[in-house]
């Protein structure tokens, strides 16, 4: 006798109306926040917004709907034809269905934080390579220069007329410990170069983080995460024209500083 097994998945409508109000006022609450800036890219937001309030108008009239059915004594729709519910089975499958809430209470209690070290360490460096027909705009005057890393980076890695030579840079970023088996070489003794300072970018969300990593030399590392300015000069040696590559900082101050709203770049 040939036996044949099911797995039905059985989602009442009245939990399928409160899944749906739980991640409408999820999406909602850290849209309204800065919360939202830590998974998406500022421009995000009217999509957050707009997708939020139509999950949560689509729950309350499905709720409704539900509600006004047992007022008019309406059958209650039975989970599958030949399903056993007497045996608990149903009952199981309920429960099971109102797991489907922890994520949206996940984000409405207790908000992941934004990425950092830990993602990092795990990713390559990425430093694009301008384009050939656009040359790199002269840098402003005045020390120290406030740059991004990404833009650091790419002077770094990329620019042949060498025009962060002999200039004062400060950037912010967060600490990223070097793992033991990609210790840099190359980097003079009796310099500390054991943590790179870090900045993640995102093209639409988190899940497509890209790192940009410049290695800080002459001074010893903070606890993953911690973020800071530094300030000091590009330093000649490291690596150039790779899109992986991680250029060389000599560090000369540096201070603690909270977390920016937006940590991305």
């Amino acid at each position: 006798m040939w036996l044949r097994s099911r797995v039905v998945a059985v989602v009442k409508r009245d939990v399928q109306a409160v899944v749906l109000i739980f991640l409408g006022s999820a999406l909602l609450r850290i849209s309204f926040t800065d919360i939202y800036l830590r998974y998406v890219k500022d421009g995000m937001r009217p999509f957050l917004l707009a997708t939020g309030a139509i999950l949560l108008v689509l729950g309350g009239w499905a709720l409704w709907d539900v509600i006004r059915g047992r007022h008019d004594h309406e059958p209650e729709p039975d989970f599958d034809e030949g399903a056993e519910t007497h045996d608990g089975h149903g009952h199981g499958q309920m429960r099971i269905a109102w797991l489907l809430l922890l994520p949206a209470f996940s984000i409405l209690l207790i908000a992941p934080p934004a990425l950092g070290a830990y993602s990092a360490e795990r990713e390559n460096s990425t430093v694009l390579a301008p384009k050939t027909d656009v040359a790199l705009d002269p840098l402003p005057a005045g020390n120290p220069l406030t740059m991004s890393l990404n833009d650091f980076a790419v002077r770094a890695v990329w620019d042949d007329q060498r025009s962060l030579a002999g200039r004062e840079i400060a950037m912010t970023g967060f600490v990223t410990a070097v793992p033991k088996d990609e210790a840099p070489v190359g980097v003079p003794s009796g310099q500390s170069a054991t943590w790179w300072l870090t900045r993640l970018s995102l093209t639409c969300c988190a899940a497509d983080a890209n790192a940009t990593k410049i290695l800080a030399v002459g001074t010893k590392p903070l606890a993953p995460n911690t973020w800071v300015r530094v300030t000091g000069t590009w330093m000649p040696g490291g690596p150039t024209a790779d899109a992986n590559a991680i250029p060389w900082f000599k560090v000369s101050s540096l201070q603690t500083v909270p977390q920016p709203k937006d940590p991305y770049e």
